[in-house]
């Protein structure tokens, strides 16, 4: 696949780029300068191009009504009508608004262009469509929409299946870009991905300012994960693309490289650029908050105070712990605009699977009725199959659940034993709409069973039927529906006479007699896992989650002898299992999903910083062979946080770095051996306190990271009193350095020890700073060090002192320790010591280190521990 991407590199300064620095800001004076017919035909722009044409045509009327005289609400009124799910139940009306378009302004291309599509798709008059369409791309030579509709008609010229037609078009020329477009449309409905994304390419190639075919092209790979060819597609387009529809794709490269800060600035941008009622979609928060936090929430009046609630907010929720809430926001972003993306065709904003895919992300497993998903995690599996033990019995294990364990609706020709409607207590009336309403559907399902035959072959168009459940029971009759409200899961009455006679059964790899489309989808990190089952049951494409079956069929009985009554399906319903998740776990991110480990160790040591906080340094340390791009050059990026939980503040250092064959020969002492690593330190003041410390090393290309987590308390050192920081374990310190660098503290350069252990007989070194000493009658400072070292095992001796600043006063050595003590002068109250260690004959194991610091003047002690290894 690489090779049909690379065409996308070329060296352009990337839009993504170019759309941070310019942001949004250029076009926010137009919006705030819109009428509101204006606003209206931009809200319902958004909702065309999140393929929601139905939910676009309330607004456009109302633009229209509005405003009269405006052609283009009247043309974009024509165009929701065709690009509606329902377009031909709509060829009047789509006719009428543009003929009325032209009618105002007899120059609209767009109005000359539907007029066409109707001539072409409704009346197959392909001369009449023809013409429109000549008059349209005069009118509007750059459109790329007008122009697939001319080589569509080029296309069934040649042969009245499109599908045929392309084919050949395709054999004379492979980069007929009209014919790519087609096949690539008749692929995706069989998610041929890989063939998809080739056709798509090919029509870029060919013709990169149709736009419309580059957005479709960078949704699929968002969709598929693969973003480093829509990051080159991206810069490919740099100079043609639009600013507002390619921003979500724009902010999600971002998001995958880690950057979740820039990914929020842009999603904000294109938050700015939508509808009010749109982007209060992306804004909304009560899909993840808990009960409490909405409570507050809706307590928080002033612009400040809200701001403030969602910092803290999305700082809570940001299970890294390394990039200040920003990570967490970017992904329900994200996922706020997949759900547009996705799961919106049927209902406005989305179904029921945008709510979970809200909360929860990316399902871990997932199987529909038309594409089963036979590769199946083990855990998902082990999911599945308790859940079935717990609906079925012990006769379920064994069982393989491509489709939901849960029942859903399925065919009763399978049934033996349907029920009698005699003996559910219905009355005749009801029995009669049951039998009506079952002879309705089926008729449909027969009637969309041979359209989509008919197309799949080439006949045709394919038009995806909305079944109008509301004028199927008035076509009935007066047939008294009596009082059938009742429903454990808020289904309307006439599913539930429905399902009454029907018969509801689970999906295995041996049987599946299910009659209505479905999904089944499974978390296998949240709590204890869970699978959530989404069904269509109007065939319109609106995914509810499964009903609860009003009987146990006999067929259940029969296959699992221990099946149970309704109790357990009302249990485990779909509906009240999300609800019950939503109240232990409202959210659910998983910042690691898909990503490979990458081994680094750190270490951390707290120092006094300014203005009475306190710096914390983090010493981390990367083994190069652990860097898979490292002969070519990689880059490295390094994120510290501490998170204050009280406050939900958090403090951030961040830093990226190139890493190559030069820098490593450069940087690294191959003399170490195993421990030979690349060594960084991030440095952080913060106030004290205690702290959640969140450390990401990641590596660019490959998008293998890793992430630790601690709690860290950050000492006082601005009192007045005797104090000594933290102490550093080094690898080497000397004052040969130069003035400035990253690991250059108070004049030394320090490389600081990241792993736990030093190897046999390999110098150590320490380093403390020592705070608030008091001065004699001369100004001066006088204080004792004492350095104990000793095994904590007490099978060998500590360590030696090699070298230590100040005046050597005595040394002391036993069989498991030894005692050093030296004597120091200074002239700030402020002072640092270090000292090398010795560890020749001090033998494998743990060491500790006890340095206590007396103050001579005023006679206070302090002391401080750390302890290493020696491997």
């Amino acid at each position: 696949m690489k090779k049909c991407v690379r065409f996308f590199a070329i060296r352009l300064i990337p839009i993504y780029l170019v759309l941070i620095a310019s942001g949004a800001k250029a076009e926010q004076p137009f919006i705030t300068l819109m009428t509101r017919s204006d606003s209206l035909i931009l809200a319902a722009d958004v909702r065309i191009e999140m393929d929601s044409a139905r939910h676009a045509i309330d607004l456009l009327q109302e633009a229209v009504h509005l405003d009269p005289e405006l052609a283009e609400g009247y043309a974009r009124l024509g165009t929701a009508y065709l690009e509606s799910r329902e377009r031909k139940k709509q060829w009047k009306k789509a006719r009428q608004a543009f003929e009325k378009a032209l009618s105002l302004n007899p120059d609209l291309a767009e109005a000359h262009d539907g007029l066409g599509q109707i001539a072409l798709y409704q009346k197959e008059d392909i001369h009449g469509a023809r013409a429109h369409f000549e008059k349209a791309i005069a009118l509007a030579p750059k459109s790329q929409k007008i122009r697939y509709h001319l080589d569509l008609v080029r296309l069934l010229q040649e042969d009245r299946s499109l599908k045929r037609a392309s084919e050949r078009a395709l054999e004379r020329d492979s980069t007929d870009v009209a014919a790519c477009k087609i096949m690539a449309k008749h692929h995706e409905k069989k998610d041929e991905w890989g063939r998809v994304i080739n056709l798509y390419e090919r029509s870029v190639r060919q013709a990169p300012e149709d736009l419309d075919v580059a957005y479709q092209l960078g949704v699929i790979y968002a969709t598929n994960g693969r973003f480093a060819e829509l990051r080159d597609l991206l810069v490919y387009l740099s100079n043609t693309v639009e600013t507002r529809r390619f921003l979500p794709l724009i902010a999600q490269v971002f998001l995958h490289e880690g950057d979740g800060e820039r990914a929020v600035r842009i999603f904000r941008n294109y938050i700015t650029l939508l509808d009010a009622a749109e982007a209060a979609l992306y804004r909304d928060i009560s899909l993840l908050a808990s009960i409490p936090e909405l409570e507050s929430y809706a307590r928080v009046t002033s612009a400040i105070e809200r701001e403030a609630f969602l910092r803290r907010f999305w700082i809570r929720h940001d299970l890294s712990r390394v990039s200040g809430g920003f990570l967490r926001q970017a992904e329900h972003y994200r996922r706020v605009w997949h759900a547009r993306a996705h799961f919106s065709k049927a209902i406005y904003p989305w179904d029921r699977r945008g709510e979970v895919y809200i909360r929860y992300g990316e399902p871990d497993y997932r199987s529909t009725s038309d594409r089963l998903n036979a590769d199946m995690p083990a855990k998902a599996q082990r999911i599945k199959e308790r859940m079935a033990v717990d609906l079925y019995g012990p006769d379920a294990v064994g069982e393989f659940f491509t489709g939901p364990v849960y029942p859903v609706r399925s065919n009763r020709a399978f049934s033996t034993k349907a029920p009698d409607p005699q003996d559910l207590g219905l009355t005749s009336d009801e029995i009669q709409l049951i039998f009506l309403l079952e002879d309705a559907q089926d008729a449909e399902r027969t009637e969309l069973s041979e359209r989509a035959q008919a197309a799949d072959a080439g006949e045709g168009d394919q038009v995806n039927r909305i079944v109008d459940q509301e004028q199927t029971l008035a076509a009935l009759g007066d047939v008294n529906t009596g009082d059938l409200s009742f429903s454990p899961s808020r289904v309307r009455r006439e599913r539930f006479v429905e399902q009454s006679m029907g018969l509801f059964m689970p999906v295995t790899n041996r049987e599946d007699a299910s009659i209505v489309p479905w999904e089944s989808w499974v978390y296998t990190m949240v709590a204890e896992g869970l699978e959530v089952t989404f069904t269509d049951e109007y065939f319109q494409g609106n995914f509810e989650f499964a009903p609860v079956p009003t009987h146990v069929p006999n067929e259940l009985k029969e296959r699992y002898v221990e099946v149970r009554d309704l109790t357990d399906f009302l249990y485990h319903s779909p509906e009240l299992v999300v609800n019950k998740m939503a109240g232990r776990i409202p959210d659910f991110h998983d910042f690691a999903r898909g990503a490979q480990p990458l081994d680094f160790w750190y270490r951390t040591a707290s120092f006094k910083g300014k203005d009475g906080r306190t710096r914390l340094e983090i010493y981390s340390g990367i083994p190069p062979d652990s860097l898979l791009k490292k002969q070519e050059g990689t880059w490295v990026m390094r994120s510290a946080a501490l998170t204050d939980p009280a406050v939900d503040q958090t403090y951030r250092d961040e830093r990226k770095f190139f890493l190559d064959e030069t820098f490593l020969q450069t940087s690294v002492d191959t003399s170490r051996g195993w421990q030979n690593l690349v060594l960084d330190i991030a440095a952080i003041e913060a106030p004290p306190g205690t702290y959640e410390l969140g450390l990401r090393v990641r590596e660019a290309e490959t998008r293998r990271f890793q992430i630790y987590q601690q709690q860290i308390i950050l000492e006082d050192y601005s009192r007045a009193d005797l104090n000594l920081s933290d102490i550093e374990l080094a690898w080497s310190i000397s004052d040969e350095t130069p003035s400035e660098g990253v690991f250059v503290k108070q004049g030394l350069n320090i490389m600081p020890m990241s792993v736990w252990a030093f190897p046999e007989k390999h110098p150590a070194f320490l380093y403390f700073e020592i705070y608030h000493l008091s001065r004699d009658e001369f100004g001066q400072t006088h204080y004792r060090v004492t350095y104990d070292i000793q095994s904590k095992d007490q099978k060998s001796r500590g360590a030696r002192v090699l070298a230590g600043l100040g005046r050597l006063l005595g040394k002391e050595e036993g069989k498991q320790g030894v005692s050093v003590t030296y004597d120091q002068i200074g002239n700030t109250t402020d002072g640092l010591s270090y000292v090398e260690l010795n560890l020749d004959g001090a033998g494998k194991g743990d060491h500790e280190v006890q340095v206590t610091v007396e103050d001579l003047v005023s006679g206070v002690q302090v002391r401080k521990k750390t302890t290493f290894g020696i491997r």
